[in-house]
């Protein structure tokens, strides 16, 4: 070893204890995030996306799903299909930023009600949305 590291005295050892202390305080606020969250979140709404697309006859695998999430090509799905998934996920996003941020319910009932009629209405036309986009 080139450098002998320095001997700690007592008040160094104050000072290492001191910074283990606040590390535990604050251990659950300095923690990174998992990755399994985000991924389970975005293979959640891509499977409800999924499934509610197939209901309309717009099948895709739960492959291409994902990769139409992070916009990036599909890799069976034809166009068409691809801008109908695109367009309900973009739509469902749109609903879900508002009703989070408090547009749709801030009008208490009306508010549920116009959210629920967007909604309906997003099942009727979504390659409408894609193709506005």
């Amino acid at each position: 070893m080139l450098f002998q590291p320095p001997v700690l005295d007592a008040e160094d050892m104050r000072v290492v204890d001191e910074i283990e202390q606040l590390r535990h305080k604050l251990r659950h606020w300095l923690a990174q995030p998992r990755r399994w969250k985000g991924q389970l979140r975005r293979n959640l709404k891509a499977r409800a996306i999924r499934g509610s697309n197939s209901i309309e006859g717009y099948d895709v695998s739960l492959d291409d799903a994902l990769a139409l999430m992070e916009d990036e090509e599909p890799l069976d799905a034809d166009r068409r299909t691809s801008l109908e998934i695109v367009g309900y996920r973009n739509a469902l996003t749109y609903i879900q930023r508002d009703w989070s941020a408090g547009y749709a319910g801030s009008a208490g009932s009306q508010g549920r009600r116009w959210a629920s009629m967007v909604s309906a209405s997003m099942k009727r036309t979504p390659c409408l949305m894609a193709v506005a986009r």
